[in-house]
């Protein structure tokens, strides 16, 4: 019976192979992280570079012969990873992009989130997102993703604690979670049909 599976296999394989187009999607992560230990008001930046942001691809290992046809944010988050010291038990927060070609957006505003007692905990800020900082962002990571653009940027973060006299002792991530569709010729047996 073996055998006769095997005959039958190698029968399929040898009537070749079918060239189809598939999209894929990979997910990409992108974190900028800031050590606030501060009573108040807070603001801190990020410069990111082309190379920085190229480690991250190499990373997710994309095909080199694959086209990319759409980079997406999907959400927006802050990570927060507080230590003994913090006494706040919130912020509120706002999130800013900025290179010189395009200018300066606010990527969320206003964002109040509290503070998680568990190290890690992602707080979305979706109510507070600004769609226009969200898309120059977005065509930010485009440009770099199709290596059409190489300016570095900047993000922002700033904001105030609560109550407002309290002590944050925190690690705060703006955690950045996008979806890169790609595709890519890939060969299928014959018998698989067209997709």
């Amino acid at each position: 019976m073996k055998r006769i599976i095997a005959i039958i296999i190698s029968s399929i394989m040898l009537m070749g192979c079918d060239t189809q187009t598939f999209n894929f999607v990979v997910n990409l992560v992108s974190n900028y992280e800031y050590d606030i230990k501060q009573t108040g008001d807070f603001e801190e930046s990020q410069k990111v570079t082309k190379a920085e942001f190229d480690l991250l691809l190499i990373d997710l290992d994309l095909p080199d012969d694959a086209e990319i046809k759409k980079v997406s944010i999907e959400s927006i988050g802050l990570a927060f990873t507080p230590d003994a010291q913090n006494e706040a038990t919130s912020i509120i927060s706002t999130g800013v992009y900025e290179d010189d070609s395009n200018g300066k957006f606010n990527i969320f505003e206003n964002c109040e989130a509290e503070i998680p007692a568990t190290s890690g905990e992602v707080v979305e800020v979706s109510g507070c997102l600004n769609q226009a900082g969200v898309d120059a962002l977005t065509d930010k990571f485009w440009g770099f993703i199709t290596d059409t653009d190489d300016e570095d940027f900047t993000v922002y973060f700033s904001g105030t604690t609560e109550p407002g006299n309290a002590f944050v002792s925190s690690k705060i991530s703006v955690r950045i979670k996008g979806n890169i569709v790609l595709e890519n010729e890939v060969e299928v047996p014959f018998f698989m049909g067209k997709q």
